[in-house]
């Protein structure tokens, strides 16, 4: 229960830092070609200082992982803003901390389905209240003029 209470707020912390990161970055550099690859470099290097005493051949896959993984938090701030880095960096701590599981007869199912339904929820209010009273498909869509 006070994972589900902390999710948020580790969401929120989440998104201030890496769009404060981004702002930073674009105040110092100026150039978007120049500061975007070098937030993602900046983070992804992370595993670097994170691993003390590590073969050089076994940061590999993590470096590679993480300059993916910021790329795609790049594009995703760039295409979205701080509110829509808000929100995903919230659904990815909540559902990180979530065990998430097909298997039924675990004693753990319930709170992975309840995690889910909870990022799900979230995205059904979000897709509700982005398209309003507008109708998803207008007269003639299917070709029945």
């Amino acid at each position: 229960m006070t994972f589900a209470l902390l999710a948020p707020a580790a969401g929120v912390g989440t998104a201030v830092t890496t769009f404060l990161t981004a702002f930073l970055l674009s105040l110092l550099l100026r150039r978007p070609w120049l500061y975007w690859p070098a937030f993602v470099v900046l983070w992804a290097s992370g595993p670097i200082f994170a691993v003390s005493q590590a073969a050089t051949g076994a940061l590999v896959v993590p470096i590679a992982g993480g300059m993916i993984y910021f790329a795609l938090i790049a594009a995703f701030i760039y295409r979205f803003g701080w509110l829509g880095n808000l929100v995903a960096a919230t659904c990815l701590v909540w559902l990180g901390g979530t065990p998430l599981t097909t298997d039924t007869s675990a004693w753990y199912f319930g709170w992975g389905l309840a995690g889910a339904a909870v990022v799900l929820a979230l995205g059904v209010y979000g897709f509700v209240t982005a398209v309003g009273g507008q109708r998803l498909f207008r007269e003639g869509f299917f070709g029945d003029e």
